[in-house]
């Protein structure tokens, strides 16, 4: 999603939401988390959502000041004032009932269900394994580079060998 902030004769300026969420988690602490972001484009004000697993207490209230005060150095340069909200993450109960009974209605549940007796029946356990061994190689590979990580990673490793 991208957010139409200014006009001007030279065209329009618009930001993307999943960039100033990135840029916002670039300066959050261990257990936050930015989750959301809006514009309020007449005021030039970015709202970010912060996801935090703890309640507001003393500690909280000191790290929202600082966290603050970071993020509007990080924003200043956009010509962009800082607005927080928080969101509290509650520890959650899995249900598993209700989970099979999602699962049950879901085509895919159904169709990965039989590939997997056929993939047995098939291949046998051992070569039914290697498949989804290799399988998830390839998902974790593809994920890093179209992430990037792998590039850091490399140049990390490139760098330590100096």
């Amino acid at each position: 999603m991208e957010f139409h902030w200014h006009r001007s004769n030279q065209g329009d300026l618009w930001l993307s939401k999943d960039a100033v969420i990135a840029l916002a988690n670039t300066s959050m602490p261990s257990g936050y988390r930015a989750i959301d972001a809006s514009l309020l484009g007449g005021e030039d004000i970015v709202n970010v959502v912060i996801s935090t697993p703890f309640s507001m207490g003393e500690e909280d209230v000191k790290v929202e000041s600082e966290l603050k005060t970071k993020l509007a150095r990080l924003f200043a340069p956009l010509g962009l004032k800082v607005q927080l909200s928080w969101a509290f993450k509650e520890e959650e109960n899995v249900d598993f009932l209700g989970l099979m009974n999602k699962l049950k209605k879901r085509p895919i549940f159904w169709a990965f269900l039989v590939a997997l007796v056929a993939g047995i029946s098939q291949l046998g356990i051992k070569g039914l394994s290697l498949c989804i061994l290799f399988g998830i190689i390839g998902w974790a590979v593809a994920k890093a580079v179209i992430s990037g990580k792998l590039n850091d990673l490399i140049s990390r490793l490139l760098n330590k060998g100096r």
